[in-house]
């Protein structure tokens, strides 16, 4: 049977094409926003600890709307609730890029966090809304376009450093796009303002640690009443997967927030070429998702994501020990390459291990990604200030292997062993991961 995605005839109309270009702006600053941190981490003279401070508030500004997104967009609407987002992200971009003040800089970064999570929520019920059964098709489409655009965001940073500018002009021209968005917004026609589908769950506030929605996570959750859901237990399998995501999540962000600071240290690269760290990591995982998308249609969820886990931990070998730039640079594309498929898998494991209450995993897995999100980077940056940077970083493979045995004991329980993916998976996890640094 061919792909839901390639059955399903999708139609592009103006308002979707606005949406995608909203993402995209959107997951354009999400991957400009990482190699920020080890730049103003010495503009602020503060410890690498305090400097990961920045990735928590991020993380905690996810959650914070994570949960609350579906009722603001009920209560406004999707359009305007879009629009609210998108004016906050424009706020918080300008007070995080103000004055290199600490308490200042934490602020922006949470209310950067919430207006992301909210942007990634509002794009993923629109789309689902506007587009019905091909919903999932246009939120792949649109996750492609994102990622392009997130390619270019590490770059901007480096080049306006290497030009002399400093990050900030690169990061604070999202207001101007935006800004013309919203004057041509007549242009492009209504977005919409039906209520949320039920089908969407907050789980989508995860997906912006790279800077996209999975639209593995859209499932129908009809499947057991309401009273029903909130009482049954979701079971062994859906715990151990959440655990492998939030694991996954927490790599991801720790190479997206620190590797351009061992690039310095590591590679003598100066702080413009560090910069772009992000970029091969990006790199390596839109072309991870755009060829694993395809093995997931052909092979089970388990042995892709064991492969990946493999792929990854040889691109952060290499990665770690390299002192030339271009070395290291290869390592972070077959690093990303790997981690490509961590989120989307683990994430359609978990969700598909406990289908039936799918609202409820959903937003357990939202608060499980958000944690990792905050924790894990700020544990390699507490580490790095007693140690150094590189052995900190020695808590990635300690995740990658934590990830490794949870999955083991999973496999060897029954569970659901193929669930179907989208033909492009561009999450997290951020990944920003996001940016989904997933």
């Amino acid at each position: 049977m061919a792909p839901i995605s390639e059955r399903m005839t999708l139609q592009r109309d103006r308002p979707t094409w606005l949406i995608y270009t909203q993402l995209s702006v959107y997951a354009y600053f999400l991957y400009a926003f990482a190699p920020t941190v080890t730049l103003l981490r010495d503009e602020e003279h503060v410890s690498d600890a305090v400097a990961g401070l920045h990735g928590t508030t991020y993380a905690a500004g996810v959650v914070v709307v994570g949960l609350l997104g579906a009722r603001i967009v009920a209560r406004l609407g999707r359009e305007r609730a879009l629009w609210l987002f998108l004016a906050a992200l424009c706020a918080s971009i300008a007070i995080y890029a103000s004055v290199p003040s600490l308490p200042v800089t934490l602020v922006g970064a949470l209310v950067c966090g919430g207006s992301a999570s909210g942007i990634t929520f509002a794009v993923a019920a629109a789309l689902v809304e506007r587009h019905g059964s091909a919903g999932p098709a246009a939120m792949t489409e649109a996750n492609a376009l994102a990622a392009a655009a997130g390619v270019v965001g590490p770059l901007a940073v480096g080049g306006s450093v290497s030009l002399g500018y400093g990050w900030r002009p690169a990061v604070l021209i999202v207001i101007a796009l935006i800004a013309v968005l919203y004057v041509c917004r007549r242009a492009f026609g209504d977005v919409g303002d039906v209520a949320p589908m039920r089908a969407v769950a907050d789980s989508a506030a995860v997906a912006e640690s790279a800077a996209v929605v999975d639209s593995a996570a859209v499932v129908d959750s009809a499947a057991a009443p309401p009273q029903d859901r909130r009482r049954s237990p979701l079971g062994r399998q859906f715990w151990l997967g959440c655990t492998v995501v939030v694991l996954c999540v927490g790599v991801e962000f720790c190479m997206t927030l620190w590797s351009a600071q061992l690039l310095r240290d590591r590679s003598h690269a100066t702080p413009a070429l560090a910069a772009t760290g992000v970029t091969a990591i990006v790199g390596g995982m839109c072309v991870g998702r755009a060829l694993g998308s395809r093995l997931a249609r052909r092979y089970r969820v388990d042995p892709l994501l064991f492969a990946a886990f493999a792929v990854t931990a040889v691109g952060f070998t290499v990665f770690w020990t390299a002192t030339e730039a271009a070395v290291a640079f290869t390592g972070l594309a077959i690093t990303g390459l790997g981690m490509a498929l961590h989120y989307p898998l683990a994430l359609s494991r978990a969700i598909g291990a406990a289908s039936a209450y799918a609202d409820r995993a959903s937003s357990l897995v939202t608060l499980g990604g958000g944690f990792a999100i905050g924790a894990a980077p700020f544990l390699l940056g507490a580490i790095a200030d007693g140690v150094t940077v590189r052995y900190a970083f020695l808590l990635v493979p300690v995740l990658l292997a934590a990830a490794t045995a949870t999955l083991v004991a999973a496999h060897h329980r029954p569970h659901v062993d193929r669930v179907p993916l989208p033909r492009v998976d561009t999450t997290d996890t951020a990944t920003v991961s996001a940016p989904h640094a997933g």
